[in-house]
């Protein structure tokens, strides 16, 4: 299994000197930041001397970093650590001099601590303790006379992006490269989100295939974004050690895996639709439940007894009702995304717009269209044509009012205003013409359909489902139109009834595809 402990050996005898430094080298100095550090006050020391076999990392790692020309003698120093429950802050940076004036600075990620998971939440409704930190920490070590690159893993590249985007002009123009390694962006809510700008052209996110915390407020158009094939399934893949190398390099991959954009939507998704208070209030909420159980760490909460987990199932129960709500609000974020939201405020247009609430539209429409074939037909196109007339009329009215009942400006408006009137007349006194009316209208939708679904199909040749849907959809629409245009009204109950069912099968697969039920 190759992984960055084996790039380590590979490289032990390869000093900087010789071999510059990597994103891999990145990744190393990254999971370094994990490690424990025996240094006093203001000492520099070796990492061949200084690492301490408490480190809570693969003690093979720790082993070869000691071991290796390239990384042991690399120089650990400024290390500055603090823990609090009360303040809320889990942090850790410390400085690596790889060469003579050259310096990678890592940030510690979330570590066993819960108070570090309530800050990952937290950077999501305010400014968190460790992002301050992690600011006036680089101002600090950061000396005028060295060159700098600064990361780090999970939160530790979150701080890494959010510290240098906040530094000053000065100590900005000293840092060549930041690397954010699967940490979530910038909450546009809290942040200064333009202030990505100052680093973006050096700026290097990488993440495993399946990313979830990289996904959060994902930073658009970095410099570079690196997606590396990882062992082990889902959420395990978060962990650095199990990133892939091959031949002395990252194993890259082109993309991020369909279901890890899945999951990561649907957590932006549940963000979106959820206030800052709300979040605020969930997440103070939720820890103080976990705090019944007396744990302080990850380890002790997976280790609870059976009368700490009933502690911490009563102090939910009995947490604020807005944290409940906010909760239970997150399956219908699952389902239905910013749905609701969106037409709330008015977008219409955008709440249509994906695929998972298409397809339960088009499941309601099947099922309606089975059930009364031709009063859904005939109403629906009446309902249109109803809509269409009231609409035009009413944009008329409001136009001559505007320009002080100028008719002679507006007069050819006012004349499609009374033919489509007449023509709606028409289709109701005229036996036989609205069902012209709808037939035509039906064809020219679903021949519309049905060249969209082609073209998509011939464009989408890697998701075998997603093609074969595509497919399904031109062939079915395109003898639909065909039929509606040829078929007596006599028949329309049979069209009626094939649309509902193509409509039910249609929105079962979108569904499924767009849950990733079905690849």
């Amino acid at each position: 299994m190759a992984n960055l402990t084996s790039y380590v050996k590979w490289f032990r005898n390869i000093p900087f000197e010789v071999q510059g430094f990597s994103a891999l080298d990145n990744l190393v100095f990254s999971e370094l930041a994990y490690c424990n550090y025996q240094l006093v006050e203001n000492e520099v020391a070796p990492l061949s001397r200084c690492l301490m076999d408490s480190s809570p990392v693969d003690k093979e790692f720790i082993q070869a970093i000691r071991t290796s020309l390239r990384f042991g003698s690399v120089l650990a120093s400024h290390t500055l650590s603090e823990l609090s429950q009360k303040n809320t802050v889990q942090f850790f940076a410390v400085q690596f001099t790889y060469q003579p004036g050259k310096h990678y600075i890592a940030f510690r990620g979330t570590d066993d601590n819960l108070v570090g998971w309530k800050e990952d939440l937290m950077i999501g409704y305010t400014t968190i303790r460790s992002q301050e930190h992690a600011v006036t920490y680089l101002e600090h070590v950061m000396e005028d006379n060295g060159r700098y690159l600064i990361g780090g893993h999970s939160k530790g590249g979150h701080l890494a992006v959010y510290a240098s985007c906040y530094l000053s002009e000065r100590k900005l123009a000293l840092v060549d490269h930041v690397y954010d390694n699967d940490g979530p962006g910038l909450c546009p809510d809290v942040c200064d989100v333009s202030r990505l700008d100052r680093i973006r052209d050096r700026l290097t996110v990488i993440q495993p295939e399946f990313s979830v915390f990289g996904k959060i407020y994902e930073i658009p158009n970095p410099g570079e974004h690196i997606v590396v094939k990882a062992y082990g399934e889902n959420l395990n893949q978060h962990s650095l050690r199990n990133w892939r190398v091959r031949d002395g390099e990252l194993w890259t991959l082109e993309q991020n895996s369909d279901t890890s954009e899945w999951v990561s939507s649907l957590i932006n998704s549940w963000y979106d639709n959820e206030s800052e208070e709300n979040r605020q209030v969930f997440t103070d909420e939720l820890f103080k439940a976990l705090a019944a159980a007396g744990a302080t760490t990850r380890t002790q909460l997976l280790h609870s007894s059976k009368q700490d987990t009933q502690r911490i199932l009563k102090a939910m129960a009995d947490s604020d009702n807005a944290a409940k709500m906010t909760a239970a609000r997150l399956p219908l974020s699952m389902i239905f995304g910013t749905f609701f939201k969106d037409l709330l405020n008015g977008r219409i247009r955008d709440a249509f717009r994906r695929p998972v609430i298409r397809g339960l539209a088009l499941l309601l429409m099947g099922l309606v269209l089975v059930l009364v074939p031709e009063s859904v037909f005939f109403g629906f196109y009446f309902t249109l044509l109803v809509l269409l007339v009231s609409v035009q009329f009413a944009h008329t009215i409001v136009q001559l009012h505007k320009s002080r009942w100028n008719f002679r400006r507006y007069r050819i408006q006012i004349y499609l205003c009374f033919l489509s009137l007449v023509l709606f007349l028409l289709t109701i006194i005229k036996e036989g013409a609205l069902f012209i009316v709808a037939s035509g209208a039906s064809a020219f939708l679903l021949f519309t359909w049905g060249f969209r679904s082609a073209v998509r199909a011939k464009e989408n040749t890697k998701r075998r489902w997603y093609r074969f849907k595509n497919i399904f959809e031109a062939v079915v629409t395109t003898l639909l139109a065909i039929f509606i245009l040829l078929a007596p009204s006599n028949r329309l109950w049979i069209f009626s009834i094939i649309l509902g069912g193509f409509f039910l099968i249609d929105g079962l697969l979108t569904f499924l595809i767009d849950r990733q039920l079905i690849q």
